[in-house]
């Protein structure tokens, strides 16, 4: 006798026109396992990821056989299943001790939907500038220096550029997919192209002094010197404070071109031109 139905059984067992009656009542108590199914870190299938299924049962001692799509998991026998394609899943659980098999409700694993990234990944700026990141399509952002987390949370990340430098930000989704990028702040080589080439020192506060780009100027490793047209050096200095106004000695010098040479550590020296206009 084969029954799937809880209830009470009885036995009758006839031999020819013999009848041995009724046998004592059988309970029959079916032995509900309510196997369940559960997924880690969502449901989300992340490029590249991975998500860990898992069976669970109410009881000890189970085989386990995972399905994907309506078709068996070959030596997916274990509560665990990684799974790496998107899809169907159910386990199908069997208790060792009596064989009763019952089946999980069906999770679909689905593809991560997250378009994440930064608007640049290298920005060149000039030195002492600030370089802004900026990241997107991310519930979380993780902005790291050397390995090390420097900036927990936000969509943005500024830097004050000093060296030529490596940084990272790391993506993670509201699903918890996560994107790892490499960004690169790089000081824009300093030319003439770079440097004022004309001052109006007639006190009405616009272009009165020379100013220096970040680099050049407040640097002690820095000289600054201006020559005439006759190659005497009229103005010569380290650590520059963008203060000169075209004089000499106190003296206002004569509208004209001079020329100057701004040497730096290591770095070819960069000369051009400046013009007093009065």
């Amino acid at each position: 006798m084969y029954k799937e139905t809880e209830g009470e059984y009885q036995v009758k067992v006839s031999v020819g026109n013999c009848d041995a009656g009724l046998s004592n009542k059988a309970v029959l108590i079916m032995d509900d396992i309510e196997p369940e199914i559960d997924s880690y870190p969502s449901e989300v299938l992340c490029p590249d990821g991975s998500i860990t299924l898992t069976a669970t049962a109410i009881g000890s001692g189970f085989d386990f056989a995972w399905y994907k799509d309506g078709e068996v998991i070959a030596d997916a026998n274990s509560n665990t299943y990684l799974a790496t394609e998107i899809g169907i899943y159910k386990a199908q659980v069997t208790s060792a001790d009596n064989g009763c098999t019952q089946t999980t409700d069906e999770i679909e694993i689905i593809p991560s939907t997250a378009v994440m990234g930064v608007e640049e990944d290298i920005i060149e700026v000039d030195f002492g500038q600030t370089a802004t990141f900026k990241a997107f399509g991310g519930f979380r952002y993780e902005w790291y220096y050397d390995g090390e987390l420097v900036q927990d949370g936000g969509d943005t990340f500024d830097v004050l550029v000093e060296e030529n430098t490596m940084y990272q930000v790391k993506i993670i989704s509201e699903f918890f997919c996560e994107e790892l990028i490499e960004l690169q702040v790089i000081i824009e080589e300093l030319t003439s192209h770079n440097v004022q080439n004309l001052i109006t020192p007639n006190g009405d506060g616009k272009n009165d002094v020379w100013v220096l780009p970040n680099g050049i100027s407040f640097a002690s490793d820095v000289e600054v010197t201006v020559l005439n047209r006759q190659g005497l050096i009229i103005f010569q200095t380290f650590n520059y404070q963008n203060n000169w106004g075209g004089t000499l000695n106190g003296s206002l010098l004569p509208g004209a071109a001079y020329y100057y040479v701004i040497k730096r550590n290591g770095k070819d020296p960069i000369m051009g031109s400046i013009t007093i206009f009065r």
